[in-house]
Protein backbone atom coordinates (compact mmCIF):
# COMPACT_ATOMS: atom_id res chain seq x y z
CA UNK A 1 0.00 0.00 0.00
CA UNK A 2 1.25 3.19 -0.70
CA UNK A 3 2.08 5.96 2.12
CA UNK A 4 -0.57 8.23 2.40
CA UNK A 5 1.75 10.94 3.42
CA UNK A 6 5.09 12.78 1.66
CA UNK A 7 8.30 14.32 3.70
CA UNK A 8 10.17 16.43 1.32
CA UNK A 9 13.86 17.05 2.11
CA UNK A 10 15.91 19.59 0.61
CA UNK A 11 19.92 18.97 0.56
CA UNK A 12 23.08 19.44 -1.17
CA UNK A 13 26.00 17.71 -1.00
CA UNK A 14 28.65 18.48 1.29
CA UNK A 15 31.51 19.70 -0.33
CA UNK A 16 33.91 21.96 1.64
CA UNK A 17 33.09 25.54 0.69
CA UNK A 18 30.02 25.01 -0.70
CA UNK A 19 27.70 24.48 2.56
CA UNK A 20 27.17 26.10 5.54
CA UNK A 21 29.29 29.34 4.30
CA UNK A 22 28.14 31.30 7.35
CA UNK A 23 30.30 28.91 9.29
CA UNK A 24 33.57 29.12 7.46
CA UNK A 25 35.02 31.96 9.06
CA UNK A 26 34.54 30.32 12.44
CA UNK A 27 35.11 26.61 11.78
CA UNK A 28 36.58 26.26 8.68
CA UNK A 29 35.26 25.03 5.03
CA UNK A 30 35.89 21.29 6.16
CA UNK A 31 34.27 21.57 9.41
CA UNK A 32 31.51 23.03 8.00
CA UNK A 33 30.89 20.17 5.63
CA UNK A 34 30.84 17.98 8.19
CA UNK A 35 28.39 19.92 10.25
CA UNK A 36 25.92 20.27 7.12
CA UNK A 37 26.65 16.26 6.68
CA UNK A 38 25.51 15.55 10.00
CA UNK A 39 22.78 17.26 10.21
CA UNK A 40 21.36 15.73 6.74
CA UNK A 41 22.14 12.52 8.01
CA UNK A 42 19.95 13.57 11.28
CA UNK A 43 17.21 14.67 9.79
CA UNK A 44 17.04 11.94 7.16
CA UNK A 45 17.46 9.42 9.87
CA UNK A 46 14.10 11.19 11.71
CA UNK A 47 12.33 11.41 8.45
CA UNK A 48 12.86 7.64 8.23
CA UNK A 49 11.24 7.04 11.20
CA UNK A 50 7.78 9.21 10.76
CA UNK A 51 5.29 6.06 9.97
CA UNK A 52 3.12 5.68 6.80
CA UNK A 53 5.27 8.33 5.20
CA UNK A 54 7.71 8.03 2.23
CA UNK A 55 10.49 10.53 2.61
CA UNK A 56 11.63 12.42 -0.96
CA UNK A 57 15.43 14.43 -1.12
CA UNK A 58 15.57 17.24 -3.50
CA UNK A 59 19.10 17.15 -4.14
CA UNK A 60 21.96 19.23 -5.69
CA UNK A 61 25.75 19.61 -5.82
CA UNK A 62 26.54 15.79 -7.03
CA UNK A 63 24.84 12.53 -8.62
CA UNK A 64 21.83 10.80 -7.80
CA UNK A 65 24.50 8.08 -7.32
CA UNK A 66 26.74 10.11 -4.76
CA UNK A 67 23.75 10.72 -2.84
CA UNK A 68 22.42 7.63 -2.98
CA UNK A 69 25.44 5.92 -1.57
CA UNK A 70 25.59 8.53 1.16
CA UNK A 71 22.07 8.77 2.39
CA UNK A 72 20.76 5.36 0.80
CA UNK A 73 18.12 3.44 -0.87
CA UNK A 74 15.22 3.79 1.29
CA UNK A 75 15.11 7.60 -0.21
CA UNK A 76 13.69 8.93 -2.91
CA UNK A 77 15.88 11.21 -5.35
CA UNK A 78 14.62 14.42 -7.13
CA UNK A 79 16.91 17.11 -8.89
CA UNK A 80 16.20 20.55 -7.16
CA UNK A 81 14.96 23.28 -9.38
CA UNK A 82 17.54 26.60 -9.88
CA UNK A 83 16.23 29.65 -8.16
CA UNK A 84 16.60 31.13 -4.71
CA UNK A 85 15.08 29.23 -1.53
CA UNK A 86 11.47 30.18 -2.49
CA UNK A 87 11.64 29.02 -6.17
CA UNK A 88 13.27 25.45 -5.51
CA UNK A 89 10.62 24.78 -2.33
CA UNK A 90 7.86 26.16 -4.42
CA UNK A 91 9.21 23.97 -7.57
CA UNK A 92 9.86 20.75 -4.96
CA UNK A 93 6.04 21.05 -3.25
CA UNK A 94 4.34 21.02 -6.75
CA UNK A 95 6.00 18.43 -8.11
CA UNK A 96 5.27 16.00 -5.06
CA UNK A 97 1.82 17.23 -5.11
CA UNK A 98 1.74 16.43 -8.94
CA UNK A 99 3.43 13.24 -8.51
CA UNK A 100 1.22 11.73 -5.56
CA UNK A 101 -1.73 14.27 -4.34
CA UNK A 102 -0.80 13.38 -0.24
CA UNK A 103 -0.52 15.92 2.63
CA UNK A 104 3.62 17.10 2.02
CA UNK A 105 6.03 18.49 4.56
CA UNK A 106 9.48 20.36 3.60
CA UNK A 107 11.63 20.12 6.60
CA UNK A 108 15.08 21.44 6.90
CA UNK A 109 18.42 20.10 8.38
CA UNK A 110 19.25 22.75 9.67
CA UNK A 111 17.75 22.30 13.21
CA UNK A 112 18.95 20.03 15.86
CA UNK A 113 15.72 19.87 17.57
CA UNK A 114 14.26 18.15 14.92
CA UNK A 115 12.30 14.84 15.45
CA UNK A 116 10.22 12.25 14.00
CA UNK A 117 7.74 13.70 16.56
CA UNK A 118 7.42 17.07 15.44
CA UNK A 119 7.47 15.67 12.22
CA UNK A 120 4.35 13.22 13.17
CA UNK A 121 2.46 16.67 14.94
CA UNK A 122 2.90 18.52 11.78
CA UNK A 123 1.13 16.10 9.85
CA UNK A 124 -1.65 15.46 12.39
CA UNK A 125 -2.29 19.53 12.00
CA UNK A 126 -2.71 19.28 8.64
CA UNK A 127 -5.76 16.88 9.14
CA UNK A 128 -7.82 19.87 9.61
CA UNK A 129 -5.84 23.10 8.32
CA UNK A 130 -4.48 24.04 4.82
CA UNK A 131 -1.61 24.51 6.10
CA UNK A 132 1.32 23.93 9.10
CA UNK A 133 4.42 26.27 9.74
CA UNK A 134 7.08 25.35 12.54
CA UNK A 135 9.05 28.58 12.94
CA UNK A 136 12.56 28.87 13.92
CA UNK A 137 14.41 31.00 16.14
CA UNK A 138 16.70 33.23 13.73
CA UNK A 139 13.02 34.19 12.00
CA UNK A 140 12.57 31.56 9.27
CA UNK A 141 10.91 28.14 9.00
CA UNK A 142 12.55 24.75 9.94
CA UNK A 143 9.17 23.02 8.13
CA UNK A 144 5.96 23.94 6.37
CA UNK A 145 3.32 21.57 5.40
CA UNK A 146 0.15 22.10 2.78
CA UNK A 147 -2.47 19.89 1.74
CA UNK A 148 -1.95 21.29 -2.10
CA UNK A 149 0.28 23.41 -3.97
CA UNK A 150 -0.02 27.31 -2.58
CA UNK A 151 2.79 29.07 -4.79
CA UNK A 152 1.55 32.01 -3.25
CA UNK A 153 3.29 31.61 -0.25
CA UNK A 154 6.99 31.84 -1.58
CA UNK A 155 7.05 34.56 -3.63
CA UNK A 156 7.71 38.29 -2.44
CA UNK A 157 9.82 37.12 0.84
CA UNK A 158 13.06 38.16 1.89
CA UNK A 159 14.84 34.93 2.26
CA UNK A 160 17.77 34.45 4.26
CA UNK A 161 16.66 37.45 6.12
CA UNK A 162 15.14 37.06 9.75
CA UNK A 163 11.47 37.93 8.47
CA UNK A 164 10.91 35.10 6.36
CA UNK A 165 8.78 33.67 8.75
CA UNK A 166 6.56 36.64 9.64
CA UNK A 167 6.35 37.47 5.74
CA UNK A 168 5.09 33.99 5.26
CA UNK A 169 2.61 34.17 7.80
CA UNK A 170 1.25 37.59 6.34
CA UNK A 171 1.06 35.62 2.93
CA UNK A 172 -1.01 33.14 4.60
CA UNK A 173 -3.55 35.67 6.53
CA UNK A 174 -3.72 37.47 3.29
CA UNK A 175 -5.30 34.55 1.57
CA UNK A 176 -7.40 33.48 4.19
CA UNK A 177 -5.59 30.16 4.60
CA UNK A 178 -6.15 27.71 7.80
CA UNK A 179 -2.85 27.51 9.32
CA UNK A 180 -1.26 25.73 12.49
CA UNK A 181 2.31 27.40 13.80
CA UNK A 182 4.30 25.04 15.77
CA UNK A 183 6.30 25.15 18.69
CA UNK A 184 9.11 27.14 17.34
CA UNK A 185 13.07 25.16 16.96
CA UNK A 186 16.48 26.43 16.89
CA UNK A 187 18.52 26.44 14.26
CA UNK A 188 22.08 26.08 13.46
CA UNK A 189 23.60 29.05 10.46
CA UNK A 190 25.52 31.28 12.10
CA UNK A 191 28.62 30.71 14.09
CA UNK A 192 26.76 31.96 17.74
CA UNK A 193 24.67 28.48 17.07
CA UNK A 194 27.52 26.30 17.47
CA UNK A 195 27.31 26.07 20.85
CA UNK A 196 24.09 23.85 19.99
CA UNK A 197 25.80 21.21 18.63
CA UNK A 198 29.00 21.12 20.80
CA UNK A 199 26.50 20.27 23.31
CA UNK A 200 24.63 17.55 21.37
CA UNK A 201 26.41 14.16 22.11
CA UNK A 202 25.04 13.62 18.35
CA UNK A 203 26.99 16.27 17.21
CA UNK A 204 29.49 16.91 19.78
CA UNK A 205 32.55 14.60 17.98
CA UNK A 206 32.28 16.90 14.90
CA UNK A 207 34.34 19.53 16.21
CA UNK A 208 37.77 16.61 16.87
CA UNK A 209 40.05 16.85 13.94
CA UNK A 210 40.35 12.78 15.26
CA UNK A 211 36.95 11.19 14.41
CA UNK A 212 36.57 8.16 16.89
CA UNK A 213 37.11 4.72 15.35
CA UNK A 214 35.84 1.84 16.99
CA UNK A 215 37.69 -1.36 15.88
CA UNK A 216 35.99 -4.31 16.22
CA UNK A 217 38.18 -8.25 16.81
CA UNK A 218 36.76 -11.00 16.33
CA UNK A 219 38.87 -13.62 18.39
CA UNK A 220 38.67 -17.45 19.27
CA UNK A 221 41.46 -19.05 21.23
CA UNK A 222 43.71 -16.00 19.32
CA UNK A 223 46.16 -15.81 22.52
CA UNK A 224 49.45 -15.24 20.75
CA UNK A 225 48.41 -12.16 18.05
CA UNK A 226 45.35 -10.55 20.28
CA UNK A 227 47.64 -8.72 23.01
CA UNK A 228 50.05 -6.97 19.75
CA UNK A 229 47.11 -6.60 17.35
CA UNK A 230 45.55 -4.78 20.43
CA UNK A 231 48.90 -2.78 21.67
CA UNK A 232 49.56 -1.48 17.86
CA UNK A 233 45.59 -0.92 17.29
CA UNK A 234 45.52 1.87 20.07
CA UNK A 235 48.75 3.85 19.54
CA UNK A 236 46.66 5.44 16.99
CA UNK A 237 45.05 8.64 18.35
CA UNK A 238 40.80 8.50 18.93
CA UNK A 239 40.51 4.73 19.11
CA UNK A 240 38.79 2.12 20.67
CA UNK A 241 39.35 -1.70 20.73
CA UNK A 242 36.55 -3.84 21.20
CA UNK A 243 37.23 -7.55 21.14
CA UNK A 244 34.22 -10.02 20.58
CA UNK A 245 35.67 -13.30 21.50
CA UNK A 246 33.32 -16.54 20.47
CA UNK A 247 34.98 -18.60 23.87
CA UNK A 248 38.41 -18.65 24.16
CA UNK A 249 40.22 -21.07 26.69
CA UNK A 250 43.18 -20.21 26.29
CA UNK A 251 43.64 -16.56 27.82
CA UNK A 252 42.73 -14.44 24.54
CA UNK A 253 39.84 -12.58 26.56
CA UNK A 254 42.33 -11.63 29.59
CA UNK A 255 45.50 -10.48 27.36
CA UNK A 256 42.58 -8.60 25.58
CA UNK A 257 41.74 -6.62 28.62
CA UNK A 258 44.94 -6.55 29.87
CA UNK A 259 46.13 -3.87 26.80
CA UNK A 260 42.81 -1.89 26.99
CA UNK A 261 40.65 -3.35 24.61
CA UNK A 262 36.36 -3.60 25.90
CA UNK A 263 35.89 -7.66 26.08
CA UNK A 264 32.19 -9.46 24.87
CA UNK A 265 32.00 -12.64 25.23
CA UNK A 266 29.43 -13.26 21.93
CA UNK A 267 29.42 -17.58 21.15
CA UNK A 268 27.77 -18.18 17.83
CA UNK A 269 30.10 -17.48 14.99
CA UNK A 270 31.99 -14.56 13.89
CA UNK A 271 28.99 -12.54 12.18
CA UNK A 272 26.89 -12.43 15.42
CA UNK A 273 30.79 -10.99 17.21
CA UNK A 274 30.89 -8.68 14.44
CA UNK A 275 27.33 -7.33 14.64
CA UNK A 276 28.06 -7.30 19.27
CA UNK A 277 30.98 -5.38 18.63
CA UNK A 278 29.36 -2.84 16.47
CA UNK A 279 26.55 -2.32 18.76
CA UNK A 280 28.64 -1.43 21.37
CA UNK A 281 30.77 0.79 19.56
CA UNK A 282 31.11 4.44 20.71
CA UNK A 283 32.95 5.97 17.17
CA UNK A 284 30.76 6.84 13.97
CA UNK A 285 33.96 5.01 12.51
CA UNK A 286 32.69 1.30 12.07
CA UNK A 287 36.80 -0.88 11.31
CA UNK A 288 36.76 -4.93 11.50
CA UNK A 289 39.88 -6.66 11.61
CA UNK A 290 41.34 -9.78 12.50
CA UNK A 291 43.48 -10.53 15.05
CA UNK A 292 46.28 -11.99 13.27
CA UNK A 293 45.97 -8.80 10.86
CA UNK A 294 48.80 -5.64 11.10
CA UNK A 295 47.94 -2.33 9.19
CA UNK A 296 50.32 0.25 7.69
CA UNK A 297 51.67 3.12 9.31
CA UNK A 298 49.01 6.08 9.91
CA UNK A 299 46.73 3.49 9.24
CA UNK A 300 43.50 5.58 11.32
CA UNK A 301 43.98 9.11 9.14
CA UNK A 302 44.00 6.90 5.47
CA UNK A 303 40.74 5.40 7.07
CA UNK A 304 39.26 9.02 7.99
CA UNK A 305 40.54 10.84 5.10
CA UNK A 306 38.95 7.53 2.65
CA UNK A 307 35.31 8.55 4.71
CA UNK A 308 35.59 12.16 4.45
CA UNK A 309 33.57 11.55 0.88
CA UNK A 310 29.94 10.63 1.69
CA UNK A 311 29.87 8.83 -1.15
CA UNK A 312 31.94 6.54 0.14
CA UNK A 313 30.13 3.82 2.37
CA UNK A 314 33.18 0.90 3.27
CA UNK A 315 36.53 0.33 2.14
CA UNK A 316 39.49 -1.39 2.35
CA UNK A 317 43.35 -1.91 2.86
CA UNK A 318 45.32 -3.66 0.09
CA UNK A 319 45.82 -7.35 1.12
CA UNK A 320 49.46 -8.71 1.61
CA UNK A 321 50.27 -12.22 3.22
CA UNK A 322 53.65 -12.58 5.44
CA UNK A 323 54.34 -15.77 3.54
CA UNK A 324 56.66 -16.46 0.54
CA UNK A 325 56.43 -18.10 -2.74
CA UNK A 326 54.44 -18.18 -6.18
CA UNK A 327 51.18 -19.20 -4.58
CA UNK A 328 50.95 -16.77 -1.86
CA UNK A 329 51.73 -13.73 -4.69
CA UNK A 330 48.52 -15.55 -6.05
CA UNK A 331 46.27 -15.59 -3.03
CA UNK A 332 46.72 -11.61 -2.63
CA UNK A 333 46.78 -11.00 -6.10
CA UNK A 334 43.23 -12.68 -6.10
CA UNK A 335 42.34 -10.95 -3.04
CA UNK A 336 42.80 -7.70 -4.39
CA UNK A 337 41.19 -8.33 -7.52
CA UNK A 338 37.76 -9.43 -6.29
CA UNK A 339 38.24 -6.62 -3.62
CA UNK A 340 38.35 -4.09 -6.38
CA UNK A 341 35.91 -5.75 -9.00
CA UNK A 342 33.06 -6.87 -6.74
CA UNK A 343 33.31 -4.52 -3.42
Amino acid sequence: MAPKRRIVLLSRYPVPGKVKTRLIPEVGAVQAARIHRRMTEQAVSEALSVRDSETVLQYTGSSRNNFRSWLGPRLKYRRQSPGDLGGRLEAALRKSFKERGVPTLAVGTDSPDLSAGSISRAFQQLEDRDVVIGPAEDGGYFLIGMNSSRPELFSRIEWGSSRVFSQTMERVNSTGLKCRVLPALSDVDRPEDLDLLRRDPRFADIFSDKAMISVVIPSLNEVSLIGAAVRDLRKAEGVEVIVADGGSRDGTREAAESEGALVLYVPGGRALQQNAGAGKAGGKILFFQHADTRLPAHWADHVRAALEDPAVAAGAFSFRTDGAGFMMRLVEAGTNVRSRVLG
